[in-house]
């Protein structure tokens, strides 16, 4: 069966709300409650993926459903669990247990969860389908999700569904949404998609985002309007943006946009953002260090960040790394 992709991402009238059974927070919730679910529990922090003690929220979440049996959070939370000790067969059939009783945050997790292969074979109509359910559920990073599938996972790429799918996460007020979709905009670069592309980025900025702080600096400085690019890059850094630190090494580094040439400062600058991941620092200082104009050679140093920065390129759609 063909996948009718422009069903999925129609103007169906969003669902009402799931009514879901009042519950105060559990030992389930404070063990297992994801940072992408909007139905977490009061009061209650995620838990990281890195932190969670697979052991302790599985007991944990059957505890808590021993006493509310079904409840769709807290099955979703012990499907995580679940997955986190590698039973994938029963995190899939645990959160397939909440899907049924059409939980967004379940809907989007069995979409990641055909989408990557977890308990399920890849299955990326099927996927498509869940997050559009998800989506039309109220979860808007199910939208943006949908968006990723198509911009990076179909074969070949539907960029116009994708950011069809992006628009509908940015409108419902998907950060990442917001970004992926500027970012396709501006690539695709059809009358009208720069503007748009720079609205995007520029809402997400103003609700906190460091990407589309950047981004908002990276249109300024596609325009050659340096001064104007210069404090949404500052500001961006300042938000955790890596590759933010860069642009503002490269200010320092020749004096532009009324930033003193500071070539000190320049280079913390790109050893801030190259230790933070972002490899054309790296390899920015190792031709610096090995040309030794900017700054003495160092041969030593040279090699080092060569070795860091050895490129690990890769389109980076903005979202969580797991539901």
């Amino acid at each position: 069966m063909t996948l009718d992709s422009g069903a999925l991402l129609g103007g169906a009238t969003p669902a009402p709300p799931v009514a879901v059974a009042p519950l105060a927070a559990t030992d389930c919730d404070r063990a297992a409650a994801s940072e992408t679910n909007p139905d977490n529990a009061a009061g209650v922090a995620p838990v990281d993926w890195d932190q969670l003690d697979a052991p302790a929220a599985i007991a944990a979440c059957r505890q808590a459903l021993a006493a509310h049996p079904d409840h769709p959070r807290l099955l979703s939370q012990l499907a995580r669990a679940y997955q986190k000790s590698e039973q994938r067969q029963q995190a899939y059939e645990t959160m397939s247990a909440a899907a049924r009783q059409d939980y967004p945050y379940a809907l989007h997790t069995l979409g990641w969860y055909h989408e990557t292969g977890v308990g399920t074979p890849v299955q990326l109509d099927t996927a498509l389908s869940w997050y559009a359910k998800a989506g039309h559920r109220g979860m808007a990073a199910a939208w943006n999700r949908m968006g990723i599938v198509y911009a990076d996972k179909r074969k070949p790429p539907d960029t116009n569904r994708a950011i069809e799918a992006f628009r509908k996460a940015a409108e419902a007020g998907d950060l990442n949404g917001m970004t992926n979709a500027s970012a396709l905009l501006r690539s695709r670069d059809r009358r009208g998609d720069q503007e748009e592309a720079l609205a995007w980025a520029r809402r997400a900025a103003e609700r906190g985002s460091a990407a589309g702080a950047r981004m908002v600096g990276q249109h300024y400085w596609d325009q050659k309007d340096f001064r104007a690019a210069l404090p949404w890059y500052q500001r961006a850094a300042e938000a955790g943006d890596t590759s933010a630190w860069h642009e503002l090494g490269h200010f320092h580094l020749v004096g532009s946009a009324g930033v003193r040439q500071d070539t000190a400062r320049a280079i913390s600058y790109y050893e801030r953002a190259a230790l933070g991941g972002y490899q054309h620092s790296a390899m920015q200082l190792a031709r610096l260090y090995a040309l030794g104009r900017e700054v003495p050679a160092d041969p030593v140093q040279a090699r080092r960040w060569l070795t860091h920065g050895m490129p690990k390129l890769s389109v980076n759609r903005q979202a969580h790394s797991r539901p």
